[in-house]
């Protein structure tokens, strides 16, 4: 929900639909957003005292008591880096059931008004991103990283979390379904007890085995209260996992599988890498011309005295029984010969 509702979009039929039929929301809001009809949704977020058309730019600062899902570092640092989104300007009150991913960040003050949060009611779960230009991340992350690794991250587990239904059991696993080749393995656990309080105590271990049979064994890190695990790079291939921890006297166990796709490197990169040209071309004693120096590049070639031409000659002999109508003709002509000189009495 981009922008809505809006002063020229209440959007009141969708979001009654979305209410009736328990979808999860992700709520995005911007300079058009209607803010007082926001506030009447019950998301678990409101903002009083806005003045019209007033923003603070807000920076993300990361929530470190945030415990639904785990960010890996590198995108952790990623974010240190990211520009200020548009947010309102006024006073955030966040219901008791909130909970906040990332804080705004004014200056150098973090406050505790949130910049992302998620919201779950009796199984409804609700996002809002309170702040509009997320395509400056995107920009930022490709400028620093050379990728949208770290933005991409962001928003896949944000929309990740809201669309996994709730699930009653003890062990969790959170892996992806396709990996790409150049992306390390990610997995994320989460451990409770029999009072559905999560613990990370006990030790989670997993086996990963391939096609072939060839297992990785790898034991998870522990965050503040769940588990993360980057199993690095793995070749492409489809994948199967076992992960297991013990609690108590009981053993819980979860399955599952992955695909680590490859990487059409081609398609990486569509422009011409001319300052890698122009060093291949130097290190084998070349020289590199552009399109507008084609007549520089004639001349070039004209005026190197190793570009020489060369004269191939080639001999090839056959007998000449295999030439049938050169034969036929001499002993044609050797025919004529005879009869003639036979008619004038020679022989």
């Amino acid at each position: 929900m981009h922008n809505l509702p809006s002063a020229n979009n209440a959007a009141g039929n969708i979001i009654k639909q979305l209410n009736n039929s328990n979808i999860p929301v992700l709520y995005i809001l911007g300079n058009q957003t209607d803010i007082a009809g926001f506030n009447k949704l019950s998301t678990g977020l409101t903002i009083k005292n806005t003045k019209s058309n007033s923003f603070n730019e807000t920076l993300p600062a990361l929530n470190k008591d945030f415990s639904l899902f785990v960010l890996s570092e590198s995108t952790q640092k990623a974010l240190l880096h990211f520009p200020p989104l548009n947010s309102f300007f006024g006073n955030y009150a966040m219901n008791i059931s909130g909970v906040a991913f990332i804080n705004q960040k004014i200056g150098n003050v973090t406050t505790n008004n949130p910049l992302i949060l998620f919201n779950d009611i009796s199984g409804k779960k609700t996002g809002i991103i309170a702040g509009e230009g997320l395509w400056r991340w995107r920009l930022m992350d490709y400028m620093e990283n050379g990728n949208h690794n770290a933005s991409s991250e962001i928003i896949n587990k944000t929309v990740q979390y809201l669309a996994t239904k709730a699930e009653k059991s003890n062990f969790r696993i959170t892996a992806k379904d396709i990996y790409p080749e150049n992306e390390p393995i990610i997995i994320d656990a989460e451990v409770y007890n029999d009072s559905y309080e999560i613990i990370n105590t006990p030790e989670v271990n997993i086996v990963i085995k391939n096609n072939d049979n060839k297992v990785y064994q790898f034991s998870f890190s522990k965050t503040n209260n769940a588990y993360t695990l980057n199993a690095g790079l793995l070749p492409v291939g489809e994948y199967t996992y076992d992960a297991k921890v013990k609690v108590g006297p009981t053993v819980y166990t979860k399955n599952g599988r992955f695909i680590v796709s490859q990487l059409n490197k081609e398609a990486i990169v569509t422009n011409a890498d001319h300052k890698m040209l122009y060093n291949l071309a130097t290190r084998h004693k070349g020289k590199m011309f552009y399109p507008a120096e084609t007549e520089k590049l004639f001349k070039e070639i004209a005026n190197n005295e190793e570009f020489k031409p060369v004269i191939y000659e080639v001999s090839k002999t056959s007998e000449l029984i295999n030439i049938k109508s050169l034969l036929f003709l001499i002993v044609l002509l050797l025919g004529i010969e005879w009869f003639m000189r036979k008619r004038s009495g020679s022989y």
